[in-house]
């Protein structure tokens, strides 16, 4: 049996039914309550009655020995493969359930037991790897993880093990933090105050000073709520300065604050600790501070910082600034204050002292409610948030596995649509195990076969995602096999299962194999997260269609059987069938053998309505096929206006998140320099030799052979090298007094050999070097003597010979500027590096730079190719299918132009929600393209599957009707889903559930609109002929073939 689910039944209805079953059709054009004989016969239907009992009788017996052309000419090797294999399990249909279960059970307990198969949180490795950035970033992060290490080994052992092991990462906060000097501070000047600090508060005033910027630092950003209120007025500071108390309070009572000798918290550092001082009400009530705070000291203080700002601009040695008031920092106020500006502050900060360490960050994070934001104040609003913004990932991970769950609660609806749809107990168990089994045997495929470690969050989007689909396959083979008992309503259940099981199994392989791909493709992208949840979800599809196969269609002919029995329970249906001996005598007259072609229940109330539905679009048509055509081109037009984001960050928290509003706000507040490092190598590779699927797993090192530093023409190059590229526009000085590393080279040289006491390394090693360049025999001991006595670890030696340089200088930009900027920024890099190192020595020329900003960059920039390429990918392959499926270049044409409306359709949708082609939609569109499909197979299919030549009205009401209960529930059922995953609080899942809504809502237009209409103006008679014809001349050697 499980040989059946392999072959692609393309040749399972490639001519014309038996006459007997073109008569079940016939009469369907003619049944009053189908609507009015769309066939095109004028002839009444008794004498098409007569005529066809005539012609009736003139057909072979089908008990005769000889061929006819029902069962031996016109159908396939394939075609009864399919219907013996359908016959042996109707036959025993309880062996292969039984069977079909128990190795679903022990696969299952393999893949979540052996397989050690855990619900975590994985919110890691979105990054590009393999790619030109990814590789450097990878080579530059192991520098820097080992870095002490590599710079400590004396014997080389450690660097033996980098060049021959690939490492694990060690570190928790990976890519959580973006090194940057965009938070620089000026050293504080406190002695005028200090006495009375120390003596009414009893602190350390050094926390002041050093530890202050702390990234774990709870900080508070404040806002006035108007523009023309400032954060100096009397009661912004009153509102302001009892938050302060509250929050400390707080802080306190959880035990999550320093803590002076005399057991009180260390005051927050914020505009209310300067006038504190500047009032000396250190411990005074907030009243009593502002009681004194008159109109002279707020004069006093506005002076000071708008004075402060405008020498801050105007100078290059920010620690000889003197009019700045003492504790002044840059955090206090906002970017249009001062500086003949605005004289109207409206943002500052609280910084408060927490404990500084990872591990509280989850206690801070329990505490967000508790802080005070002033919510009741009518002139200021606050937000918190650590320094460096980890308590929003913190947030993000709590919040995911709630997310998560109610994304699995989605499911719940989806077994109340398949119990209404089925309206059997029995069916609905079964369907439901088949959901359920696909997830731990795609994951047994996953992990050992495929033998992908890394299980990212995203990959439980798969679990919705299969709970809709998988639903869309059970209403599918479910509807087969009622419409074929209703039409055989005393044939056998083997009967009917040869009839109906082929034909599920080849509607479903469609769309499975169409989805699948459209994920698969999806594993273009170079992140790891996007490609494990590809492979996943394609997977998980894949089971899906695999389970219901190999138990839904036993359990349909177990429960065919009990009713065939007269079994009558809730458990097997709770609504009253009409048993077989009810049926008129017509009926009764039916052989059994004769098995004739599905039929549509005309006493079904959404037939009823699916037929009126499609008088309605017929009389209607050439209006609707204007007005689609203009939708169409509406969607165009809007689509093509879908912008790349503004920024290149990717928050996953809503934006009324008090996370989300500091991290806005923050971007306000005045700095005293911006941009983000970019460090320059020598002597690596730009490598990537570890498991590209796995966060966890570095690189080996890469070192270059080609390095050498010790030639003159070398050491001149980057004694200069600093000078000549922080003269660009697009590099800077990270701070003032940085020093590039040859430089503090060279300036050791110079003060070690002019010193009457040379440092112990000078002397044992340089041999009276006084300046680079450096004797090419003096060179790597020398510098390693510098290095180890300053402990310089930009330069790191391998037993004594150097072999890795490191620069870092400051680019401008960072990662909230926008894609075109950043991406102008690695294009001047790469082209001065290209240009410039032409002329440097051939030991230099390997040399490379890179950036967290420019992987970011590359990663954002990775994910719209993906977005593209995966699009291009499914689109053509569902093309194919349909193509070849329909055997119609007419109805692929119709299809394809329903799929492109999809999804213009959708991207216009997102461009109303004021979206932009974002690191979180195209990951939405790159997924969902094969989901935009599914419904217009159907219906392709269908129109197709009426055969022989009959009016294009007749074939589109025929789609209509047959295949229209099930991809309504379908839509319904996801749609469904899809609302109740609205709920959930990370962005990508709303986004994700926003996008699913929109693209099955545009799916079922696409496909009942669309494409009936283009089916029933242009739709062909015989769709197939000419399909059939080019077939026949390729077979025509060879006419005995009946496989041909």
């Amino acid at each position: 049996y499980f040989r059946t689910t392999g072959i692609l039944k393309s040749t399972f209805r490639l001519t014309t039914l038996p006459l007997k079953q073109k008569m079940t059709q016939d009469s369907f054009l003619r049944d009053p309550k189908l609507g009015q004989d769309l066939s095109g016969n004028d002839a009444p239907k008794d004498t098409v009655d007569i005529n066809t009992e005539e012609l009736v009788k003139d057909l072979p017996d089908n008990d005769n020995d000889s061929e006819t052309p029902t069962e031996s000419v016109h159908k396939s090797k394939v075609s009864i493969f399919f219907e013996e294999r359908s016959k042996s399990i109707a036959r025993r249909p309880w062996t292969y359930l039984l069977v079909g279960l128990f190795v679903s059970i022990i696969l299952s307990f393999i893949s979540l037991v052996v397989g050690k198969f855990r619900i975590s949180v994985n919110n890691e490795g979105w990054y590009t790897r393999g790619t030109l950035i990814g590789k450097r970033q990878q080579t530059l992060e192991l520098v820097n993880e080992y870095n002490y290490e590599l710079f400590s080994d004396k014997d080389g052992s450690f660097w033996e093990y980098l060049k021959t092991n690939i490492p694990k990462r060690t570190s928790e906060e990976e890519l959580r933090r973006l090194s940057n000097y965009s938070s620089r501070k000026l050293t504080f000047n406190l002695d005028d105050y200090s006495d009375q600090e120390a003596s009414l508060v009893q602190c350390d005033l050094s926390w002041y000073t050093s530890d202050l910027l702390n990234d774990y630092n709870l900080v508070a950003v404040w806002k006035t709520v108007s523009e023309d209120t400032s954060i100096l007025d009397n009661n912004v500071l009153k509102d302001i300065c009892e938050a302060e108390v509250s929050t400390l309070a707080s802080l306190k009572k959880n035990n999550l604050c320093k803590k002076c000798d005399s057991g009180e918290c260390y005051s927050p550092y914020s505009i209310v600790s300067l006038i504190r001082l500047e009032t000396g009400t250190v411990r005074s009530s907030c009243d009593d501070v502002l009681a004194l705070y008159t109109s002279s000291v707020k004069a006093k203080i506005t002076a000071m910082l708008s004075g402060c700002t405008e020498e801050l601009l105007t100078t290059t040695n920010i620690t000889g600034v003197t009019s700045c008031p003492p504790g002044f920092h840059n955090k206090l106020i906002d970017a249009d204050f001062g500086a003949g500006k605005s004289s109207v502050l409206q943002y500052s900060t609280s910084i408060f002292s927490t404990p500084g360490t990872f591990e509280s960050l989850t206690s801070l994070n329990a505490l967000q409610n508790e802080y005070d934001r002033a919510m009741d104040s009518k002139v200021v609003n606050g937000a918190y948030e650590t320094l460096d913004g980890s308590l929003a990932p913190t947030q993000v991970d709590e919040t995911l596995l709630t997310d998560m769950i109610l994304a699995t609660a989605a499911g719940a609806v989806t077994a109340i649509a398949i119990i209404i749809h089925t309206k059997s107990l029995w069916l609905s168990l079964i369907g439901l195990l088949q959901i359920i089994f696909s997830f731990p045997l795609a994951y047994f495929v996953y992990h050992f076969i495929a033998r992908l470690s890394y299980f990212p969050f995203l990959n439980f989007i798969g679990v919705f995602i299969v709970f809709a689909l998988g639903a869309d396959d059970i209403f599918v083979a479910v509807d087969k096999f009622k419409s074929a008992r209703r039409t055989n309503p005393k044939a056998t259940t083997e009967d009917v299962a040869s009839l109906a099981l082929p034909e599920a199994a080849y509607a479903m392989f469609l769309t499975t194999i169409t989805t699948s791909v459209a994920f698969f493709a999806t594993t273009i992208c170079p992140v790891a997260p996007i490609l494990c949840f590809a492979v996943f979800c394609g997977l998980l599809i894949l089971f899906d269609y695999i389970m219901n196969l190999v138990l839904v269609f036993p359990a349909l002919c177990i429960y065919d059987k009990w009713l065939m029995q007269n079994k009558r329970n809730c458990f097997i249906s709770f609504i009253e069938l009409v048993p077989p001996e009810s049926k008129t005598d017509e009926i009764e007259e039916q052989e059994s053998s004769d098995v004739k072609d599905f039929s549509i229940d005309s006493d079904s109330l959404i037939n009823r309505l699916l037929t009126g539905y499609y008088e309605v679009i017929h009389r209607l048509r050439y209006i609707l096929v204007i007005c689609s055509v203009a939708g169409l081109a509406v969607s165009i037009y809007y689509s093509a206006t879908l912008q790349l984001p503004n920024t290149s960050t990717v928050r996953l928290l809503p934006s009324s998140h008090q996370y989300e509003i500091n991290y806005e706000w923050s971007e306000n507040l005045w700095s005293l320099s911006s941009g983000h490092g970019v460090s320059l190598l020598w002597g690596v590779e730009a490598a990537d030799t570890g498991n590209h699927n796995d966060p966890e797993s570095f690189s080996q090192l890469v070192l270059d052979e080609t390095f050498n530093p010790r030639s003159e023409e070398s050491q001149l190059f980057l004694l200069e090298f600093c000078d000549i590229i922080m003269d660009t526009d697009f590099a800077n000085r990270p701070y003032e007094s940085h020093v590039c590393p040859f430089n503090a080279f060279d300036l050791w040289l110079r003060q070690e050999s002019n010193s009457t006491t040379p440092d112990a390394f000078y002397e044992s090693y340089c041999n009276g070097e006084t300046s680079v360049p450096v004797a090419l025999e003096n060179f790597d001991a020398c510098i390693n003597a510098y290095s180890q006595s300053t402990f310089d670890t930009r330069i790191l030696s391998e037993k004594g010979i150097v072999k890795i340089i490191k620069i870092v200088v400051q680019n401008p930009y960072n990662q909230k500027d926008s894609f075109s900027i950043v991406n102008s920024q690695w294009k001047s890099f790469e082209n001065w590096f290209d240009s410039d190192l032409n002329n440097v020595p051939d030991g230099l020329k390997n040399g490379f730079h890179s950036s967290l900003l420019f992987l970011w960059m590359d990663t954002n920039y990775s994910m719209l190719n993906t977005a593209i390429g995966a699009g291009i990918i499914a689109v053509v392959f569902a093309f194919l299918v349909i193509c070849l499926s329909s055997r119609s270049l007419m109805l692929t044409i119709f299809s394809t132009i329903s799929i492109l409306y999809v999804l213009v359709a959708t991207m216009a949708s997102v461009v109303g929600f004021g979206w932009s082609l974002g690191f979180l939609e195209s990951i939405c569109v790159a997924i969902l393209i094969g989901i935009s499909c599914d419904f217009v197979i159907h219906f392709s299919h269908a129109y197709s599957h009426y055969d022989g030549s009959v009016s294009r009205h007749v074939r589109t009401k025929f789609a209509v009707v047959h295949m229209g209960p099930s991809i309504l529930a379908a839509s319904v059922t996801t749609m469904s889903g899809a609302i109740v995953m609205l709920f959930c609080k990370i962005t990508f899942f709303q986004k994700f559930a926003t996008i699913l809504l929109m693209t099955i809502l545009h799916a079922t237009i696409g496909s009942f609109v669309v494409f009936v209409v283009l089916a029933d103006i242009f739709g062909p008679q015989e769709p197939t002929k000419l399909f059939d014809t080019i077939v026949g001349k390729l077979c025509k050697k060879n006419t005995k073939s009946v496989d041909c």
